[in-house]
């Protein structure tokens, strides 16, 4: 599975955990966003509020 693909796959499960915690207007940036990310490749988020805010 591509990094594109796993990211829209798990999309629900990192929105929902994000909810949880009190983050609200999650954002992806850096490789992801650029769509060239790759299996080395981490995860950047962006959000709104939650915890340690």
């Amino acid at each position: 599975m591509d990094f594109q693909s796993l990211l829209k796959a798990k999309r629900a499960t990192i929105l929902c955990l994000a909810a949880e915690h009190g983050a609200r207007n999650v954002r992806v940036f850096g490789s992801a966003a650029r769509g060239d990310g790759g299996h080395a490749s981490d995860l950047d988020f962006c959000r709104v509020g939650g915890r340690g805010t």
